[in-house]
């Protein structure tokens, strides 16, 4: 199949929370993976004490080629202890949180509040890449709406150029949108432009077609970010531009034995509750199955929820939604 020059572009699994742990992006692996993964969101402090080889937020497999740790990465953080913890572990890079906008996130002054006060913010970059020789990128919003966002947002590339950043990920929405406003994929020719730095595009480019649709706004870019759709479809880089030939139930049973590997029983309850919330957006009356897992109160439960449905063969909707996900 002849691809467009955006379908040829890298394609690398979004960090999300509570969701791209080590369990998850295992199987995305297996299915035949990406170009590149991303850690959820790992509290620089937290990392300090946590297991490369057995913790199932850190840990990674031998099919991740490309993995990166995304660091919350706070004001007056230890940055240099963080940062021997991670080369003491060659990892391949570092990827920091400058877009959640999360009041406890705000509430550290990481992630958005991070990206708003400039003086932290060089500071806080200045000393990870003092101590941090390898691959350091970014993962941004554009700022905060109203008049000044552009003038904010290029005085930022300018210091991620100043310091030594190797990379932008950018998430075409504001700080305030959360996920509730379409993302502006129209401003990428524009704020490319902006930086030296290759820019990775992210927000709802979630299938073959809708990077198709936005091909004239993504000539400027150096990949495709997708995150939720991801989840929903985790077979989806895979089989992206043609038919799935993956059975949705063999997937979620996978994530489901993946998960009990890595996590006690409680911790695997809450991360397949919340997992069934996207995955079964693959589904005719999918909410219904979201709604009777998260009652579950107990993985026997949950598994007995799920064995029915798959048994009564639900209908499976030819594009899932992300409406209403957070």
């Amino acid at each position: 199949m002849s691809l467009h020059p955006v379908h040829a572009l890298p394609r690398y699994l979004a960090p999300m929370a509570g969701l791209t742990h080590s369990a998850f992006r295992r199987v995305v692996a297996t299915l035949g993976g990406c170009d590149g993964f991303t850690t959820e969101m790992l509290s620089a402090k937290a990392l300090l004490s946590d297991d490369f080889a057995t913790s199932p937020y850190v840990k990674r497999s031998a099919l991740e080629r490309v993995l990166l740790y995304q660091l919350m990465l706070a004001n007056l953080d230890p940055v240099q202890k963080v940062v021997g913890k991670v080369a003491s572990m060659a990892v391949d890079g570092i990827d920091v949180n400058l877009a959640c906008h999360a009041p406890r996130i705000r509430g550290v002054r990481a992630g958005s509040s991070l990206f708003l006060d400039r003086v932290a913010l060089e500071r806080t970059l200045g000393q990870l890449r003092a101590h941090w020789g390898g691959f350091l990128s970014v993962k941004v919003r554009l700022g905060s709406e109203g008049d000044g966002w552009e003038e904010v947002l290029r005085d930022r590339f300018d210091l991620f150029e100043q310091i030594g950043v190797d990379r932008i990920t950018l998430h075409a929405r504001f700080f305030e949108d959360k996920y509730k406003r379409r993302v502006r994929h129209e401003l990428y020719p524009v704020v490319c432009g902006w930086t030296r730095l290759p820019m990775i595009a992210n927000g709802d480019l979630s299938d073959y077609g809708e990077v198709d649709r936005q091909r004239g706004n993504l000539e400027s870019v150096g990949g495709i970010m997708v995150g939720r759709m991801a989840v929903v479809q985790p077979w989806l880089f895979a089989h992206w531009g043609r038919g799935s030939t993956v059975e949705p139930e063999s997937v979620w049973w996978a994530v489901a034995d993946a998960v009990l590997e890595d996590f006690p029983e409680k911790a695997a309850l809450g991360r397949l509750k919340l997992f069934g919330l996207y995955f079964s957006r693959n589904y005719l009356f999918g909410h219904a199955f979201a709604v009777r897992l998260k009652a579950a109160t107990s993985i026997a439960a949950l598994f007995a929820i799920a064995s029915d449905f798959f048994a009564r063969a639900p209908q499976r909707v030819d594009q899932p939604h992300l409406g209403g996900l957070a």
